[in-house]
């Protein structure tokens, strides 16, 4: 079965796909001014820089009958030498930092953002496998119960909460994904 089977990306036509320099110039805005800070462009330049200067890896959602935008986007971090945060459960461990995840604003409630979270844990069983040992996952998000109940059905759980000087109240959520099994630990 293929991802795009797996994950019904067909059912919207369209492709998830690892950010490429031809991706730059599509639009992506998710409507949020806190979260759109990060790319000031209102397109997908400054994740794709992001990449090369801060070794991020980025994904895309994009529509095939739609070549201005971008209908989702997920960055991610490979932390393996271990979490240099403050956050007591992570530090010094080795982790997947999922930074970011968006839809565009007029493309939500369709169910893409479902997609995007599943594609990425598909990515963070895959390096699991790939190092046959353990991993912890975690994210940054606010503290709302939107949001929280988002992250659960992948066994994301509160770990830390703090103040975050541009988001407000925020929390880290994470969870451990094992090698050789589909069961998922949260903390």
């Amino acid at each position: 079965m293929s991802l795009q089977e797996k994950y019904a990306v067909d059912e919207y036509d369209i492709e998830i796909k690892r950010i490429r320099e031809e991706h730059t110039a599509r639009k992506f805005k998710t409507g949020d001014r806190v979260f759109d800070k990060v790319n000031p462009s209102g397109t997908l330049k400054e994740y794709y820089e992001s990449e090369a200067r801060e070794g991020f890896k980025v994904y895309v959602l994009i529509q095939s009958k739609d070549d201005e935008i971008a209908v989702g986007v997920i960055r991610i971090k490979f932390e393996l030498e271990g979490v240099s945060e403050e956050i007591p459960i992570l530090k010094g461990k080795a982790a997947i930092y999922w930074s970011r995840i968006g839809v565009y604003e007029t493309r939500r409630g369709f169910g893409l953002g479902r997609v995007l979270r599943e594609y990425f844990f598909h990515i963070c069983r895959s390096e699991v496998v790939k190092l046959e040992k353990p991993l912890w996952i975690y994210l940054k998000t606010r503290d709302k119960p939107k949001m929280i109940r988002f992250f659960k059905p992948i066994g994301a759980a509160i770990v830390h909460r703090y103040d975050d000087p541009e988001w407000g109240k925020s929390v880290v959520m994470a969870f451990i994904v094992h090698p050789r099994s589909r069961k998922v630990n949260t903390a």
